[in-house]
């Protein structure tokens, strides 16, 4: 394997392998530290704390809506939290304000951002989150129940948080990068079509898709890893959370500092072609990093920690 494309892997997931080793160092501390510390106890404390209000909140008021909580509650909390994230973003196209960070957009949009083109991204996104989301709840609701997914016992430590986040991730990576491999066949590509409309993406176009497309490559690879490894529902929603804040930042349009970089799923708008995962190992077991990786946007592609513009630090020349 080349080492440039061993370098785009190592540059876009270098922050979540910090993440983990901290995690890991984090654990180790937890096992090996003087069990009657003042932070072991506090994080004790903490985390019983929370135990406590999460039994008592749902044994006094969710109990006896345990399907409702699982479909409804979790369909409501996906819909406020995309609505309040790209709504932000959302101004910030309209208005072009704040004016500095037009320095850190990564293309121009080919078309003036009119009102008819938002108002029917608004209606694909009620559609595809408030609609097709909480119908396919409904028949996963008993697989749910079958696999002791989504549950509402004990919250599980620090540890099997972590694993079970990061058993998610690999899960929704494999399970996201195939079927987008697969949405972009000639007999599928149909179900895809909408959301390239967006050569240029903004975060308010983020599920503007097809029903069929969001059931295979958003919901479906989301949802994968809390059923499999069994994830608590407080958790779920958290996984889910970060997971579309991950999402709309893909698509806002903006190489934010300090943010993860957009620049392999905005090429893949740009181009149709080349960069289906997120993870990049995948796309470069696989061969599909090119013609990403042959391009000066691979080049940006990492997490920025300069108030600078990537665009400015990497100039096209």
């Amino acid at each position: 394997m080349e080492y440039r494309k061993l370098a785009l892997i190592w540059a876009t997931n270098k922050a979540g392998v910090y993440a983990l080793l901290l995690a890991a160092l984090l654990q180790t501390w937890l096992i090996y530290c003087d069990p009657h510390s003042l932070t072991v106890r506090l994080m004790t404390s903490v985390r019983h704390s929370l135990e406590s209000l999460w039994s008592l909140i749902w044994v006094n008021m969710f109990h006896q809506h345990s399907f409702l909580i699982r479909t409804l509650g979790t369909t409501s909390w996906v819909f406020i939290w995309y609505t309040l994230v790209t709504c932000i973003f959302l101004l910030c196209d309209v208005t072009g304000r704040p004016a500095f960070l037009h320095r850190y957009k990564i293309q121009e949009l080919r078309k003036p951002l009119s009102r008819d083109k938002v108002l029917e991204c608004l209606r694909v996104n009620v559609l595809n989150l408030a609609v097709v989301q909480f119908l396919i709840s409904l028949p996963a609701y008993p697989v749910m129940v079958c696999l002791g997914a989504l549950h509402t016992g004990p919250l599980p430590s620090f540890g099997e948080a972590v694993l079970q986040l990061v058993g998610c991730r690999l899960l929704e990576e494999c399970a996201n990068y195939y079927s987008h491999r697969l949405l972009h066949t000639p007999r599928f590509y149909k179900f895809h079509k909408r959301h390239h409309e967006w050569g240029a993406p903004i975060a308010f176009s983020t599920v503007y898709c097809s029903p069929v497309e969001h059931v295979l490559n958003n919901v479906t690879p989301v949802m994968l890893g809390p059923l499999l490894v069994r994830c608590h529902l407080l958790l779920t929603w958290f996984w889910i959370s970060f997971l579309l804040f991950t999402a709309i930042i893909e698509h806002c349009g903006y190489h934010l500092p300090f943010f993860y970089s957009n620049e392999g799923h905005d090429f893949h708008h740009r181009t149709s072609s080349s960069w289906y995962g997120t993870l990049a190992f995948l796309d470069v077991l696989h061969g599909t990093d090119a013609p990403f990786s042959d391009t000066v946007h691979s080049k940006r592609h990492f997490i920025s920690c300069s108030l600078t513009p990537v665009r400015e630090t990497i100039t096209d020349n």
